[in-house]
């Protein structure tokens, strides 16, 4: 009994900016309009993990201005933003308040499970437990329920309609019904870029961006995949870094140095493997060593620069990763992937293969993917679950631009000849010598 709206948009077309835009104009048309419960007075977006929320930043950082016109701009001085990126992070909503943006992992604030240990009762089997399991609401959940017209947004919604929901997933929706329960929601706006799922279009899609489009209209950089037979030695390291360099060095993409990422399973793997084999060959090819950084829960110190890669202050360009820069990592100097690994899971292959696409500068800089045969495969089919396109069809894919002449005629000044008149009035100094003669008129 609310609108559930998936909008399916490919990676950097701008998901992000339009969430800002629906809760803009929901805020406006509620300020006016405020016993109005078509529009929304509070907004909740759910993000699948931390790294998602650093991209979501881009709706505080928004510039309504763009979109609104002035008159109605004093209404966004309004808005209060949460951003929970720590379960420490305190949710301070007054009850009752209006124009407030909480922005989480959905972690953090799902309908928890706490399991009770249940007295008198024998198990049957030693290893079996019987548990009973009891919903326990949070407080933070407990104070985004207490707002009223509220909107929920979920990003990166392919989560929540997988073909095997696990419990995790089956929670989200859980909360947003349990949200719904209290205070109806204005609506839940679902916003992914993989919108099939086993080749079949989500029902619930009103509007479909797909990846060929995003690289015909120039959103996404071309892209070309590189095959090897073997990813885990050193004659595959060497010839992408060798392939790296020749095709993109140090040329600078708006300011920024382009860059690669490396994907691996472990960390023992990047630090006994995978960095002593790229450093051995960037010496060969006569490139610092300084340029790498390696980032994952056992290098946050790398966090910080992690984080400016996408800046002209980085010097970066060699990137190794585990469990890091997939899904909503969002950085358009980043020009190819590498995947150092095997293919454990498909949708891993399809989100780290894939970071590369984002466009910069004119989008003449085309992206490079280095795989495996077996992630080449795991690909190949991912891209057909996922977007209902293959391998074959993006390496086919040009930039399609039409040409058009505008004619722009010069403006001609008129001279135009304006009569002017002046009618003045005269009166009669004698009223006494005005006589009218009623006798004489006729007596209708």
């Amino acid at each position: 009994d609310y609108a559930n709206q998936v909008y399916a948009l490919t990676m950097g077309s701008g998901k992000t900016v339009l969430m800002a835009v629906m809760m803009t104009y929901d805020f406006v048309l509620a300020f006016y309009h405020p016993e109005d419960k078509r529009f929304a007075k509070n907004a909740l977006v759910f993000a699948p993990d931390t790294t998602i929320i650093e991209s979501l930043k881009e709706i505080k950082t928004f510039d309504y201005t763009k979109i609104l016109p002035k008159e109605y701009e004093t209404v966004m001085l309004n808005v209060k933003y949460h951003y929970l990126e720590d379960p420490k992070t305190p949710l301070s909503l007054i009850e009752g308040s209006n124009f407030n943006v909480v922005v989480s992992n959905s972690q953090k604030i799902i309908i928890k499970t706490r399991r009770v240990k249940m007295v008198g009762k024998v198990s049957l089997f030693a290893d079996e437990r019987v548990k009973e399991q009891e919903d326990v609401v949070n407080n933070r959940l407990r104070s985004i329920r207490s707002l009223s017209n509220l909107a929920v947004f979920v990003d990166e919604a392919h989560h929540s309609y997988g073909m095997t929901l696990d419990d995790e997933l089956k929670k989200v929706k859980q909360t947003i019904e349990y949200l719904h329960g209290n205070s109806p929601l204005v609506g839940v706006i679902n916003l992914t870029g993989t919108p099939y799922v086993n080749n079949v279009m989500m029902p619930d899609t009103v509007y479909h961006f797909g990846l060929k489009q995003g690289i015909e209209k120039g959103i996404l950089k071309k892209v070309s995949f590189y095959k090897y037979d073997n990813v885990k030695d050193e004659a595959f390291v060497a010839d992408v870094l060798e392939s790296f360099w020749k095709r993109y060095g140090e040329k600078r993409l708006e300011g920024k140095l382009p860059k690669i990422a490396f994907y691996a399973s472990a960390i023992d793997d990047i630090q006994e493997n995978l960095r002593p084999l790229i450093e051995k060959t960037l010496r060969k090819m006569k490139v610092s060593t300084d340029k790498v950084l390696e980032y994952h829960t056992e290098a946050e110190a790398s966090k910080e620069e992690f984080l400016k890669l996408d800046t002209t202050e980085s010097d970066k360009q060699f990137v190794l990763l585990v469990g890091k820069g997939t899904e909503g990592w969002n950085c358009r100097s980043l020009v190819a992937c590498a995947l150092f690994r095997k293919p454990k899971s498909a949708i891993f292959v399809l989100q780290s293969s894939t970071r590369c696409l984002r466009s910069i500068g004119d989008n003449m800089t085309d992206a490079s993917i280095y795989l495996s045969k077996e992630n080449h495969k795991v690909l190949d089919n991912e891209l057909r679950n996922n977007f209902a396109t293959t391998i074959d069809e993006l390496m086919g894919k040009k930039h399609e631009t039409v040409e058009h002449t505008l004619q722009v005629q010069k403006t001609k000044r008129l001279t135009v000849k304006k009569e002017v008149r002046e009618l003045k009035s005269v009166q009669r100094k004698k009223i006494e010598d005005i006589k009218i003669d009623l006798t004489k008129a006729e007596s209708e």
